[in-house]
């Protein structure tokens, strides 16, 4: 059985909100990339909320900063809401933690 992971995309004018839900690990990163490609990120402001993983390996933070790479290269900002302790983890352990930094929002139509 594929373990569990969900994505929800609210793309609001004036930021791209990426809500990740279950393992962030290969297989996401295997469903993840298509959804993201569609998205115009660069040079938009994105937030992931990571409230909701469960558990993130390397290949799930790959897929982050992919999608961060991208969104710098434009001149956009990128940050990170909701970070738990499997995803806080990883990021720490790794030097990543500064890549994305804690952001507090407002409510969002659909987030």
């Amino acid at each position: 059985m594929q373990p569990f992971f969900e994505i929800r995309i609210v793309d609001a004018p004036t930021r791209i909100v990426i809500t990740l839900v279950g393992e962030l690990d290969f297989p996401a990163r295997v469903q993840a990339t298509p959804s993201f490609a569609l998205l115009a990120i660069a040079g938009r402001d994105l937030t992931f909320d990571v409230t909701f993983v469960t558990f993130m390996d390397a290949a799930g933070l790959r897929l982050l900063q992919s999608v961060r790479r991208q969104v710098l290269a434009g001149g956009g900002t990128v940050g990170a809401r909701g970070i738990q302790p499997p995803v806080r983890r990883v990021l720490e352990l790794t030097g990543t933690d500064v890549q994305f930094p804690l952001r507090m929002l407002h409510a969002l139509p659909g987030a």
